[in-house]
């Protein structure tokens, strides 16, 4: 089963674009330490336009035991802004460009479990032309300002490579209230060194946590190869997300089963529903209107920028 571990303490950070602090031996033990979510723009990101943009870097030691060598180990990241460039004992891991959405890498190729490794970042949130937004009424906050997970799983697992996703999409292929025709689509991945086969098995609760439907499919997998599985499944009768009236949600528990073992599993919360746009009389939810108002909520507060906690959020 999948592990999933915050990695958002003890980092060390330099305002400063040091090129040689990806190599795992550079001395950091001058840089300031930090905690994620972290940006540098905390304290002049509300003057305007007149606010630091460039290359600066994080740097983290840690360690995966060895008992988990026979796993794979992701690093992911839930924001940072905008160009990410990771390094893992020295070696580049990859590169994100974007400021505000999920990524991962595997980094399992590079570690070395059982003694300490060394994760170096550099983030960089100049403007360039490729990546946007370029420009707006609001500051470009530079730094990993969301959380920070590693994700151990199994060699047989779903995607965790899949453009940050999930790998596991509920298509509502056709809704009404006496039905609704649903396919759980679902992207695995074996890299294992020979052909394995696997179980789907999956289950669709209701609110009150009831079995109201499952599906599986057996698949047989190539070694290295990633494969998309489509289970169909159906609802009678559901209840129909309504917005704020009843904002009813489903979940579907979805799991990959190796000689009766369940090897990964995931929860995927969804509301069911159908809509459509008419010219005349707007946004039509379950066949009746439904007035959409427009609200803009900017991510930052006053001495933080983009580095809130959940907290800030909710409040």
């Amino acid at each position: 089963m999948r592990k999933v571990i915050s990695f958002n303490d003890n980092w060390k950070f330099i305002k400063s674009n040091q090129e040689q602090a990806k190599n795992k031996e550079y001395g950091d033990k001058d840089w300031l330490d930090v905690q994620i979510p972290h940006t540098w723009n905390a304290a002049d990101g509300a003057n305007g336009f007149d606010y630091f943009q460039g290359a600066c870097w994080y740097r983290k030691k840690f360690m995966i035991e060895s008992i988990e060598e026979k796993n794979r180990v992701y690093i992911e990241f839930n924001g940072a802004n905008s160009i990410t460039n990771v390094y893992v004992n020295g070696s580049h891991m990859g590169e994100h460009r974007g400021g505000y959405s999920t990524f991962r890498f595997d980094i399992t190729d590079a570690i070395q479990f059982g003694v300490t490794n060394v994760i170096a970042v550099q983030v960089d949130n100049t403007v360039v032309d490729d990546v946007y937004p370029q420009m707006a009424d609001f500051t470009f906050y530079g730094g990993i300002y969301r959380d920070v997970n590693l994700v151990i799983a199994n060699q047989i697992h779903f995607d965790l490579l899949d453009d940050g996703a999930k790998g596991i999409y509920i298509v509502q292929e056709e809704v009404t209230e006496e039905k609704a025709k649903l396919s759980i689509q679902t992207r695995i991945v074996n890299n294992h060194s020979d052909h394995q086969k696997v179980r789907v098995w999956a289950e669709l609760l209701d609110q009150e946590d009831q079995i109201v439907t499952y599906g599986a499919k057996e698949v047989f997998l190539e070694a290295g190869e990633t494969k998309t599985v489509n289970i169909p499944v159906k609802i009678d009768e559901p209840t129909l997300w309504n917005g704020k009236k009843n904002p009813y949600m489903y979940k579907a528990i979805v799991s990959l089963q190796s000689f009766n073992d369940t090897v990964d599993e995931l929860n995927v919360p969804f509301g069911v529903r159908y809509f459509e746009v008419d010219s005349n009389k707007g946004f039509i939810l379950n066949g009746h209107p439904l007035r959409l108002n427009g609200v803009s909520r900017h991510q930052d507060r006053k001495d933080k920028g983009w580095a809130i906690l959940k907290s800030d959020q909710e409040e």
